[in-house]
């Protein structure tokens, strides 16, 4: 049995926040789960030094970025069960009267929405935030998707130096392009999370999709980027994207790796995206202690078990708590994205 309060406007103060690498499951329009994990705040060197394999110009000049504010992330890339049950299309088959998939893709609930544009996203986005009823949802930025790729290390790759270990982590040219029985190979963007993480916990950030981060795009942009929360140029004709695909070798998939595209491109089936989470409930989640003051606006259901479940922002918190009509103290054990927006 669980009791279920909905708290008018109130004052929440944290005790502790979710650990960088936790991870939360929110369910979307649809009825479809998404998994996050938690990346609190600090500090990236973007960019890459001379001398790295693979570097272009515009992964210059090396500089260090501060992150102030903790966002989730996607834990694997959107798949086709993501986009069909939020937009109900299907942008990579073919068009009729044609059957089937688009080259380079294949049509499976757990491989990455493919043919996507950065508008595109943009689209899912804005379905996911008019259901929750605030601005939840986004793509990274350029800077937080490289923070969370690089996930504390300073390495061409999350994991190291040794290219020779690319296999175990990625999608990319040797494993998907070209096969080890060096027939046709896989030419596709493989099921998500079928590779090892990152040391944060996020899935195919390097390889298997190419990834829209939300800014326009600018080659001499770190000459002039601001130390603190970059946003990017402020206008352009290209928006970033990130991460190598399963076509590229495994020096394009780097996590310094840049470039930018019309935000009307679909691609060849190699660029997709992740979603960013944040927004009314500033980013709690499992493990998070929270103190509520307010005077409780209804109660739904009662039982003794100690659990209940109070909503807050355009989220559902499930609390073990201390019952006070005042003041309520507990920690989030889940949180699940919440639809209705009738305010009890």
């Amino acid at each position: 049995m669980l009791m279920a309060f909905f708290l008018m406007a109130c004052d929440e103060t944290p005790t502790k926040g979710p650990q960088t690498g936790e991870s939360l499951t929110v369910t979307l329009p649809g009825n479809v789960s998404m998994a996050f994990v938690w990346i609190g705040p600090g500090r990236v060197t973007m960019g890459s030094p001379y001398g790295e394999a693979g570097r272009f110009e515009n992964e210059g000049p090396q500089h260090e970025v501060t992150i102030t504010k903790g966002f989730y992330m996607g834990k694997y890339e959107v798949t086709q069960r993501h986009w069909e049950a939020v937009m109900g299309t299907y942008p990579w088959r073919m068009r009729p009267p044609a059957q089937g998939p688009r080259d380079y893709v294949v049509e499976h609930p757990d491989h990455p929405a493919a043919y996507i544009s950065w508008n595109h996203a943009q689209s899912f986005i804005r379905r996911l935030n008019e259901a929750a009823g605030d601005s939840l949802y986004r793509l990274p930025t350029e800077a937080e998707w490289e923070y969370a790729a690089r996930a504390g290390t300073l390495t061409p790759w999350s994991f190291g130096n040794n290219a020779g270990r690319m296999r175990d982590y990625a999608w990319y040219f040797d494993n998907a392009w070209v096969s080890d029985q060096e027939d046709e190979g896989e030419k596709y963007a493989h099921p998500v999370g079928t590779k090892l993480p990152n040391p944060w916990g996020l899935y195919d950030m390097h390889g298997n999709m190419w990834e829209w981060c939300q800014d326009w795009y600018a080659e001499d942009y770190y000459s002039r980027s601001p130390g603190v929360d970059p946003t990017g140029p402020g206008s352009g004709e290209s928006r970033i994207f990130r991460g190598g695909d399963f076509s590229s070798p495994a020096t394009i998939c780097g996590s310094a790796r840049r470039g930018g595209l019309p935000p009307e491109f679909t691609g060849n089936g190699g660029i997709g995206f992740r979603v960013v989470r944040q927004g009314a409930d500033q980013g709690r989640g499992p493990g998070d202690q929270v103190i509520f003051y307010g005077k409780i606006n209804k109660e739904v259901d009662r039982g003794a078990s100690g659990e209940y479940i109070i909503r807050y922002g355009a989220s559902i918190g499930v609390f073990i708590t201390e019952p006070g009509m005042s003041r309520q103290r507990g920690t989030v054990r889940s949180l699940f994205f919440n639809s209705d927006k009738k305010k009890g």
